[in-house]
């Protein structure tokens, strides 16, 4: 059949939109984080939090005014001393430290990826939000956590344009719930016959109690504190990475202060 110019053009034009729309398109699904990896999807728990006003949280310990509370530096020796010498105490995120020379860290795994809340030995240790504990049990090795706890939170997260002045009573419907697991480091023993896997509690209960030393690992007392993205498999996760893996546990055990608050400046 003989085609007219007249029709010809137009169908040139068609045929380039339609190259165009395709490329655009195929463009966009490589870059889509794919649906089936629940490690890939969830890699986002940080954004997340970031993007969302978290409801109120209950401090995991009730540290006293920030006068009274040291901040520790534990990436000299000279934090070291402090934190014997300072009872209300907390150690930072993402820290290269000089303390970790047991064997448990094979001399690499120095980068801290938890937040430490210390304080008198025996000090509540409370639930920043309702859960469930899912993992409890001790890590005797010296350096290790002591007894230890392991909770899935559920934390009802509600998008930042939600708390401008003439949000109303009742129209917080669009909050989404995240679920987010944290371990609790460094206890009593007394706290794994008060929190068995299985129970349940509300925000602000009391999990347990901050060990002593000669039970918590060898360390002045204190809860150390961590977030994890991922379901752990027991009552243990790395509390200290090597710097080669550091970018990537970041991802995967985020900033505690993401619900815990700005309780110390980096």
């Amino acid at each position: 059949m003989h085609r007219t110019k007249g029709t010809v053009l137009p169908l040139a034009l068609l045929l380039l939109a339609w190259l165009v729309l395709s490329l655009v398109s195929a463009e966009s699904s490589s870059c889509e984080t794919p649906n089936n990896n629940s490690k890939t999807t969830s890699s986002s728990l940080a954004r997340r939090l970031l993007q969302c006003g978290v409801a109120d949280v209950h401090p995991v310990v009730v540290l006293p005014p920030s006068h009274l509370t040291r901040v520790l530096n534990l990436s000299s020796k000279a934090g070291v001393e402090e934190s014997r010498r300072f009872t209300w105490t907390i150690g930072k995120y993402r820290e290269n430290r000089v303390i970790y020379d047991q064997p448990l860290f094979g001399g690499t795994r120095t980068w801290h990826v938890g937040i430490d809340l210390g304080g008198p030995a025996l000090t509540a240790v409370h639930a920043f939000a309702d859960g469930v504990i899912i993992h409890a049990g001790n890590n005797p090795a010296r350096g290790d956590y002591g007894p230890t706890l392991v909770a899935e939170h559920r934390l009802r997260c509600i998008p930042h344009h939600r708390h401008s002045g003439d949000v109303r009573e009742g129209a917080d419907h669009n909050a989404e719930t995240i679920v987010v697991y944290a371990l609790y480091g460094h206890l009593s023993l007394a706290t794994l016959e008060l929190s068995r896997i299985g129970r349940t509690f509300k925000q602000g209960d009391v999990l347990g109690w901050l060990g002593t030393e000669d039970v918590n690992g060898g360390w002045p007392p204190h809860v150390h504190f961590q977030l994890a993205r991922d379901r752990p498999v027991t009552h243990d996760l790395p509390g200290a990475v090597a710097e080669k893996d550091l970018e990537e546990a970041m991802e995967v055990y985020p900033d505690p202060r993401l619900v815990l608050g700005p309780i110390y400046e980096d």
